[in-house]
Formats: C-alpha cells, structure tokens, sequence
C-alpha cells in the first residue's frame, strides 16, 4: 500500500447519512480532523466501491503532491464498521 510523510494524517473514510465522507485524523492527542472528500450515495452505489475509489483517488493525491515517495511507510486508513474489508483489500 502507500503511505502519507510522516506529518501527514492517515485517511478516515466515514458513512454520514447517505454520503462517504473522507477525512484526516490529526496526529498527536489531538481529536482533530479535517474533510478531504465526500460523495453522495446514490441508491445504485455500492459503499465499498465508492469508499475503494476514494482511497485510490486520496493516494494518487498524496503521490503528485510529493506527499508519498516510494520508500516512505505504509498507508493507514482506518474505517468506521459496515466495510467489506476483504473487497477493500
């Protein structure tokens, strides 16, 4: 998988209502967290699917930004319960 610099937060992806919402957690003992994306569910969409592109999406960020470089530690995303975690994979 690929992994965020060291300063920067690992990736929430969070059911809100009808929406997938993903966020970063602040590290550190902070509570703190900031919206990266969000996407409403229309009535078709499959939650794993929409929640795997949005991971796609976020890492590919971090990779043009310089955010990730080959070499720097794994990704963390953390989910909220609900997820097909082995289709994530």
């Amino acid at each position: 998988m690929f992994a965020p610099a060291a300063a920067l937060p690992p990736s929430v992806p969070l059911r809100w209502g009808a929406s997938e919402v993903a966020a970063a957690l602040g590290g550190g003992r902070s509570s703190w967290t900031g919206p990266l994306d969000a996407v409403r569910l229309g009535p078709e969409d499959d939650p794993t699917e929409v929640t795997a592109a949005q991971i796609r999406d976020h890492v590919a960020r971090l990779e043009r930004s310089g955010q990730w470089r080959p070499g720097d530690l794994p990704a963390l995303f953390v989910l909220d319960s609900g997820y097909d975690l082995v289709r994530l994979t």
